[in-house]
């Protein structure tokens, strides 16, 4: 036969064998250079807007396609709209009283983004004796975000251009992460679709931007750099300061003490910003609050460092609950968690951020996916999967493909993943193509 293929050169036999090798080279060159295509295939993702409520929709920039609409990006729920809101107030009215924003939201503006138009909202808001609403979570993602948004002001724009910011943090912080496994392909691609990270990415959630804060600690060796990464990853929600400081005593440990000094001073600093801020802010405010990050609404939203027993649902909860754990979506992130016995400066800090989430009264975060708690030290997990894995065996396969099955689910819909278990995601979205497939039938 390979006689005759030479002979006759238009063989199929021939062709097929010559397509099939270009292919693989091309598949090779594919993977091996996974970051513009996890690039291009997450942006991509944030024109599947839906599902929606078909009032809610843009009539100019949404299309309906089945279950689910097309079109420009949009937030889920939870704390997301509540930061839109802020990002609105700044760009709009430039003060942080939100007021106003919420009403507009409630009367059918864009402020809260797409999903919330017309809809009343839980205002996550101080009110001070002059009457201003200031909202309780920290302010400093949405003054970043303010500052590209302002150009779309007074348009729903705003809303997509939060979305996308946020996913390019996250990518930057998997590209910076990358040189710590050697430039391994298999880091994006895992990291990228098998974990909650593109889910998370589409939205506005400080935890996304907590992920680069982090990439940065570990993976820039300049120690201004990192001064900078941990003040700023503190202001972005300060319970992170837990990483910085674990770090700084694990520099001091080993006697690096110009690392050691940069990393507390980077803390220290960021917190002391956040303090004097909160507190001009919140200056005329009825009663007072170190952060003012709305815990005195609920005596179980508050962290009760020093006692872990006190709620002994939380570090297992953060792992296994149906709706709320990790490894029920994610099982082949145990191979990460295992690697956290090494310590050191890598695994150190996140299982300082896991206790101090397990002493956490409030770990189910409200609405999510997964432990959306645990999202900043998913790469750090990455990290540890890839070094209990060299030679991939069959166990760990299997949970990888079902962590695949779910990260796309999450980075394609994230409306269909949120507050669900494994069961119920799947059900929903059965249960939702059928219907809109009946309709279509029934046209």
């Amino acid at each position: 036969m390979a006689g005759r293929s030479l002979l006759f050169p238009h063989d199929p036999e021939w062709i097929l064998t010559g397509r099939s090798r270009r292919l693989s080279v091309f598949a090779k060159n594919i993977y091996r250079q996974p970051v513009p295509v996890v690039a291009v295939l997450w942006f991509l993702s944030t024109f599947i807007a839906g599902p929606l409520a078909p009032e809610s929709v843009s009539s100019s920039f949404h299309r309906r396609l089945g279950p689910v609409y097309l079109g420009r990006p949009v937030l889920t729920w939870g704390d997301p709209p509540h930061y839109l809101i802020l990002v609105s107030s700044l760009v709009e009215d430039f003060d942080f009283d939100v007021a106003d924003n919420y009403r507009e939201a409630e009367e059918g503006d864009w402020d809260a983004g797409t999903r919330f138009r017309g809809r009343r909202l839980d205002h996550h808001t101080d009110v001070d004796r002059r009457g201003r609403e200031l909202l309780f979570h920290p302010p400093f993602v949405p003054l970043v975000i303010s500052v590209v948004a302002y150009p779309f002001r007074d348009s729903q724009w705003v809303e997509s251009c939060a979305v996308w910011m946020t996913m390019a943090a996250v990518l930057v912080a998997i590209v910076l992460l990358r040189r710590k496994v050697g430039g391994d392909p298999r880091f994006i691609w895992w990291t990228a679709l098998a974990t909650p990270l593109w889910c998370y990415s589409r939205d506005l959630w400080t935890e996304s931007w907590l992920v680069l804060a982090w990439a940065i600690l570990l993976a820039v060796p300049g120690l201004w750099v990192m001064g900078m990464a941990a003040a700023a990853g503190v202001l972005v929600k300060y319970s992170f300061a837990v990483v910085p400081a674990t770090l700084a005593l694990v520099a001091a440990w080993r006697k690096d003490w110009k690392r050691a000094v940069v990393l507390a001073a980077g803390t220290g600093a960021g917190l002391l910003v956040a303090i004097a801020w909160i507190q001009y802010l919140f200056w005329d405010a009825d009663h007072f609050s170190l952060f003012h990050n709305g815990f005195h609404r609920s005596q179980s939203t508050s962290y009760l460092l020093g006692r872990f027993g006190a709620s002994w649902q939380a570090l297992p909860g953060l792992l296994f609950s149906p709706r709320d754990g990790l490894l029920l979506f994610f099982p082949f992130l145990a191979w990460g968690l295992v690697r956290l016995r090494k310590g050191g400066e890598t695994f150190l800090p996140a299982i300082s951020f896991l206790l101090l989430h397990g002493a956490y009264l409030g770990w189910r975060g409200g609405s999510g996916f997964s432990a959306r708690y645990l999202v900043p030290m998913i790469p750090v997990l990455m990290l540890g999967v890839l070094e209990s894995n060299r030679r991939p065996h069959r166990l760990f396969r299997t949970a990888l493909l079902w962590s695949i099955l779910f990260g796309v689910l999450g980075g394609l819909l994230p409306a269909a993943v949120f507050d669900r278990n494994p069961w119920e995601i799947i059900s929903f979205l059965v249960s939702e193509t059928a219907r809109s497939l009946g309709v279509v039938a029934g046209r």
